[in-house]
């Protein structure tokens, strides 16, 4: 039968295929297309049976969004974005499938499947980008301006790159311990030497998270030992070589500081202070709309990003997914040691929204990828385990 997962791998096959060009996206053809697709998908593929509760929920999700929409038309430059639109309706569709619908019909094999596909795609982009900047890789000494390099590999922009290469560390950290699949050490070294390429400070900020949080475990003395190690020889490079200027010409950036992000930051906060109701959201068809009127392209925070569509109720909304997500962790039988590695790449996750708009469920490679390792694979993991508590159940009736 038709899974799920076949449907997030959608946007791979239109990036090969030559469909999503370039900034375009999010074009609204597109995006309503994406939206029918996904329907007509599950309707044929799953038996759904909607809880009621949850039922309720979305659809009070649904006017709410709605609501926000009609208050503000009209309101900035009197125009709606209904790329924007779209792309909300996307977003809605698949929470709703994800969390209203009883019962959905994942298989290991598929999620497997997913999850090389991406690493996949990652190791592919990885490649074209070394060749791409084969010159520039092996002169990094001599870069003064982190802006001028473009390590990009299939990607528009840094990081864009940097953020799916985070996420396919994380899949192959996946496949080897939760799906018990072997991943060759050259696999994490050229995701890892790509990802710092990149020079997308948020993107490896959230690597280390995520490999700190599961590493980090005291009652394993030889993981202790071997970040030591590490942080010796990090140390020995740093005090002996150009390491040290290198670092605060890519990474640190003392120039540059946080990019201009708290300043934009604070101009959006008081935007909406400035508006009536403006901190219970102006839509997501307006906000675009909203940051070109204070001169900013990109917010670069997910969290400021949803309080200023939705207000604090989409912000309570959001939490609630990963309040959920983190339940669904914590019940599922799969062992200490994934539990750990479940939890490190959520709260990983979390880290890259407070410097990046990376969101869950929205049309996008990285959003429908991280929509799949955040949100999908916990909810497998917990629904195999209440299976199992169901089957054990009736076992002991019967006897």
């Amino acid at each position: 039968m038709r899974n799920f997962t076949c449907l997030l791998m959608l946007p791979y096959i239109l990036i090969f295929l030559g469909v999503l060009p370039g900034r375009e996206i999010y074009p609204t053809i597109f995006s309503i297309a994406v939206f029918a697709v996904f329907l007509l998908w599950c309707l044929a593929a799953f038996d759904i049976k909607i809880r009621r509760k949850a039922g309720a929920a979305f659809l009070l999700v649904a006017l709410w969004a709605a609501l926000l929409l009609v208050l503000n038309f009209g309101s900035l430059r009197a125009r709606s974005d209904v790329v924007y639109d779209a792309n909300t309706l996307v977003g809605l569709g698949m929470l709703f499938l994800i969390f209203a619908a009883r019962h959905l019909l994942f298989t290991r094999e598929m999620l497997e499947s997913a999850l090389k596909a991406i690493v996949g795609f990652g190791l592919l982009s990885s490649v074209v980008n070394i060749v791409q900047n084969y010159d520039g890789v092996f002169s990094l000494a001599a870069v003064t301006q982190v802006y001028s390099v473009k390590f990009t590999g299939l990607f528009l922009g840094r990081n864009q790159f940097g953020w799916y290469l985070y996420l396919c560390l994380i899949c192959c950290m996946l496949l080897k311990h939760l799906f018990g699949a072997r991943v060759h050490p050259a696999v994490f070294f050229l995701l890892a030497v790509n990802l710092f390429f990149t020079f997308s400070r948020a993107a490896m900020l959230s690597a280390a998270v995520f490999f700190g949080l599961y590493w980090l475990d005291i009652r394993r003395p030889k993981k202790v030992l071997l970040l030591l190690v590490l942080l010796a020889a990090f140390l020995l490079l740093y005090f002996t070589t150009d390491l040290r200027g290198m670092i605060d010409r890519f990474l640190i950036r003392s120039n540059f500081g946080d990019s201009g992000r708290t300043d934009r930051w604070g101009a959006l906060l008081d935007t909406l202070r400035q508006r009536e109701y403006g901190l219970w959201g102006v839509s997501p068809a307006l906000f675009k709309e909203l940051l070109l009127l204070n001169g900013i392209e990109q917010i670069d925070n997910a969290y400021l990003e949803i309080l200023a569509s939705y207000g604090f109720p989409g912000c309570l909304l959001y939490a609630g997914v990963f309040v959920s997500v983190f339940v669904r962790i914590k019940r599922a039988e799969v062992g200490r040691e994934n539990k750990r590695l479940l939890t490190a790449a959520v709260l990983s996750f979390l880290v890259l929204g407070c410097f990046e708009s990376l969101l869950l469920f929205e049309v996008g490679l990285n959003q429908w990828t991280a929509t799949l390792v955040i949100v999908v694979l916990p909810r497998f993991c917990s629904a195999h385990t209440s299976d199992a508590e169901r089957g054990r159940r009736i076992q002991r009736e019967l006897l």
